[in-house]
Order: structure tokens, then sequence, then C-alpha cells
């Protein structure tokens, strides 16, 4: 429906017809939407577990597993004709069981079969004439026609047909086909508990010259970087997660400060006990952060997801947001001082003051398994003892 206006008298006014009617004018247009896809584009799933070309499922962690989708797709799952069934398939054995689907919340489901460890496994979603159940050998027609390119991977997409003709000659179909392979440990907490840190170093961090364009070593800023021995590698999804783990790592890293002494005695009585400090000081954060920089752990560009890479995946980071926090303080409080005698107060109680760096002890870091669906896995910790003061 599209109407008119003129401006007239200092407003806007109806245009209207000879009968003083406003004038309108409709139009109605039918149209008639297409099939639907006949399996399931990798584009349309939010995310899966287990992740697709997951290189670390463990066993112990859960055995719920499902494919969450973007837009529904019921009409899939809705042939009374056809069962809904997962095929779990390695190259020494075949295993199935059926899945459900949510129709409201868009996810298939199912309890994961008994696995074993260190093996590759095929996920294969199937939709099989229900004339089949109960048949091991099933013969599944599938056509490897279509290439699609995700987050800069190049995807292999099944495709396959859901016709009557398919269904009355007994081939199951393939609606969604990914591999992973288990790990060696039944849990997270059990593997990151066997990695051996061998050496602790304490690197300065490099700041621009502003003179000569060149990089200077900071003389109070450090951070901890470690070498470890491990039995297995840890996965790039583990540690920085894809488009199909719904883009979050699966492990999730965050300093723990509950038994730190350098955050207990030196960092939070100079930083954190008094902020904001009568509203006058607002740290710089993302929705999601902390005030207290526990966040502050980042994964090493040096790790290449290899058991023969002797650098621990990741690098402790929180003296430079400590640094970074004490500098905002410090400028918020000078701006402060010229506007209330609350700030003037604040300002000369810091204008004295120093930043104290990282000082001999441990460091722990805590670490959690994460679902793409934000369900909570196994946890544990592990310290980084500073050697250096």
């Amino acid at each position: 429906q599209v109407s008119a206006q003129q401006w007239e008298d200092n407003q806007w006014k109806a245009i209207k017809d000879a009968q003083g009617k406003a004038y309108i004018e409709n139009k109605k247009i039918n149209f008639t939407t297409g099939n639907g896809p006949d399996s399931i584009p990798f584009n349309n799933v939010a995310y899966t577990y287990p992740v697709f070309e997951q290189a670390a499922y463990y066993i112990g962690e859960s055995t719920q597993s499902y494919i969450h989708l973007k837009q529904g797709q019921s009409y899939l799952f809705e042939n009374p004709k056809l069962a809904n069934k997962v095929y779990i398939i390695s190259a020494n054995d075949t295993l199935s069981t059926s899945f459900t689907y949510n129709k409201s919340k868009k996810i298939l489901s199912w309890t994961m079969p008994a696995l074993q460890n260190q093996t590759q496994y095929t996920i294969q979603i199937c939709a099989k004439p229900k004339a089949m159940e109960g048949s091991q050998n099933t013969a599944i027609q599938t056509q490897y026609t279509k290439v699609l390119n995700m987050e800069g991977s190049t995807v292999e997409q099944r495709n396959n047909s859901l016709s009557e003709a398919s269904i009355q000659s007994q081939t199951a179909k393939i609606l969604f086909s990914y591999t992973f392979t288990t790990s060696r440990y039944q849990t997270m907490a059990q593997k990151i508990n066997e990695v051996s840190i061998s050496q602790v170093y304490r690197t300065p961090y490099m700041v621009k010259n502003v003179n000569t364009g060149g990089m200077l070593t900071s003389p109070d800023v450090h951070y901890l970087q470690a070498h470890c021995n491990h039995k297995e590698a840890f996965d790039e999804i583990e540690l920085r997660g894809h488009a199909l783990s719904g883009g979050k790592p699966l492990i999730q890293a965050r300093a723990d400060f509950s038994n730190n002494i350098y955050f207990k005695e030196d960092i939070n009585p100079l930083i954190y006990a008094q902020y904001p400090y009568l509203n006058l000081v607002k740290f710089a954060r993302n929705p999601t952060d902390s005030i207290l920089p526990v966040w502050a752990i980042y994964v090493s560009s040096f790790y290449d997801y290899s058991v023969s890479n002797k650098q621990y995946p990741w690098i402790y980071y929180c003296p430079l947001f400590f640094k970074r926090d004490f500098n905002s303080i410090l400028t918020q409080l000078a701006q402060a001082s010229t506007k209330s005698i609350a700030g003037w107060v604040y300002f000369n109680q810091w204008i004295n003051k120093s930043f104290i760096p990282i000082q001999k002890g441990n460091y722990a870091i805590q670490y959690q398994y994460c679902f793409p669906n934000g369900t909570l896995g196994s946890k544990c910790s592990k310290n980084l003892y500073n050697i250096a003061k």
C-alpha cells in the first residue's frame, strides 16, 4: 500500500483524489516458494557436537550429541515412511542409534554410543526406510557434487535425494555427514593435568619507540609463556574455535587470582580495590569482559597444534592489562582533578605511585571445557611458576 503527501501550509498533507479521499494505491503479489534443500547444507548449521572435524573429542565429557540448525528443516524428518538414524562409522566398526528433532529449537540430538579412544569416526545423519530397520548392511546413496567454502575452508557437501523411488528401493539417504577423532584422554581435565611444564619464561612486553619507530622492551611489563611436554596436541577448535563450534573455543582459559600473592598484595590494593573511584574512573572493556582481567590469557601464535611443538599453548598476559588499567586511572584522575575536589584528592594520592612489575611465584590458570550450546564440562587448574623477580 502506497500513499502520498505534499508540503502545504508548513505541514505535510495527504494528496486527495477528485472525490476528496486520500490517494492510496494498493498492489497485491502472489508467489509460491520452492522446495527446501533435500539435505542439510553446511551453511545452515549453527554448531555441532562433536564439532565438525574435531581432532580431540573427549569420550568422558558427555554422551549428548547434537546439530543446531540456523533455519528449521523439519520436512526432512517428518516422512512417516522414514526412520531418523545416526551412523557413527570407524575403520573397524559401524554404530547406530536414533536421533530426535526438536522443531521449535531446530536441534537434532542423540546419545552417543560407546566409542574407542584415538579413533577417527564419520557421523552420518540418515533418513532410512522403515522397511530396512534392523539391517546393518545399509545401502547409502550419496553423491559428492557440491563444494562449499566455509570460513576459508573447502568442504564437501554430500548431495542426496529423498525421492519416493529411493524409498521404495530401500536406500538410506545421508542428510549430513562429517568426521571427528576421539582423544587418548577421557576428559579435557585429564589431558591438561598430564601436561608437564618444563620451563616458564618471563618475557618483556615490546613497545614502539615513538622517536625512532623501532621496538623497545618495557621495563615493568612482562608476560609469562612456557615450554611443555605433552602426549597429545591441542586442537585448533579447542584453542580458537571455528564456525561450527559456534565461533568459540572449546577450552576457556582464565587467570585465577584467588591465591595469587602478586595480585592480592600488590596489584589489587594499587589498582582495583577502590575502583571506580567515586565513579571518576571507567575502564575500557568489552561488554562480556569482567573488570578484573582474568580473561587476559591468550593462545600463543607459536603453537602449531603438533606434539613435537614444545610451546605451551597459553600465555599469561595479565600484567599488560594491569599496567593499562594503572595508566587509565592516572589519566582519568588527572582529568577529574580539574573538575571536582574528589578528583583533585584522588589525583594527588596517585601522582607519585608507581606500577609494580610481576613478582616471583605461582600464577594459576583455570581451564573450563565449554560445549557449543553453552553447557560446561570438566575443569582444572595449572600453575606457571615465575622464578624471576
